[in-house]
């Protein structure tokens, strides 16, 4: 997708964050090139820019010291870091939960007391056990969850409340994939019914690509 097009996306969806992949594949000029058109468009500082890093593999303790400095090379760039770290789609979560969610949280302690990053969030799934959201609390600003593949806003409204219950709600995004959704307009009724029955009022759509292929079905 070209800066240009995102940047009009931004205009027409009014949304004020973004969170924009990195890592040694990223085209670094394109994403200077993107700050500035941003700045330029009149949309930032408004419009919050967090560079996004992570590895599944990231959770196992022999992996900690080397996301730490990949982190602090991100740094450089960006003080608003969102973590791309998701323990429950390896081989061995089913056996080893407890102790993967805790390595997890030990690994975004050690970022928050490592790194220089001013601001951290992180994409958490809705199963995770209530404890580690608990513990993840002190060491994150803002938990993105992914209420992804789920049938109705009653099921997600449901699998909400262990979490509603530990963390506070201004610190929770909802996030939707466009593509479950026929239309722009249910997917804007899936939130609204999700925002009435939970007070979640902050919500992230994956990814923009789709959003942009769901708004031109619609045309």
């Amino acid at each position: 997708m070209s800066n240009e097009t995102l940047v009009d996306l931004l205009h027409a969806r009014g949304i004020d964050q973004v969170v924009l992949s990195a890592g040694s594949k990223t085209d670094l000029t394109k994403l200077k090139a993107f700050k500035t058109m941003a700045a330029t468009a009149g949309i930032a500082p408004a419009v919050k820019v967090e560079l996004m890093v992570g590895a599944n593999s990231w959770v196992y303790p022999e992996k900690h010291q080397r996301a730490i400095e990949e982190i602090k090379l991100i740094s450089t760039l960006t003080d608003h870091l969102h973590l791309d770290i998701e323990p429950h789609v390896l081989d061995d979560y089913r056996a080893r939960k407890q102790q993967l969610e805790s390595d997890y949280v030990e690994l975004i302690t050690r970022v928050r007391e490592e790194t220089d990053i001013s601001s951290v969030t992180i994409a958490v799934p809705l199963h995770w056990q209530q404890t580690t959201y608990a513990e993840l609390v002190s060491v994150v600003d803002e938990f993105y969850l992914m209420a992804y593949e789920q049938k109705n806003a009653r099921q997600v409204i449901k699998r909400l409340q262990p979490i509603l219950e530990v963390v506070p709600v201004e610190r929770l995004r909802l996030l939707q994939t466009p593509r479950e959704f026929a239309s722009e307009w249910e997917l804007e009724q899936r939130l609204l019914t999700v925002a009435e029955a939970t007070g979640i009022e902050r919500f992230g759509l994956h990814a923009a690509k789709d959003l942009l292929r769901l708004a031109g079905a619609e045309q």
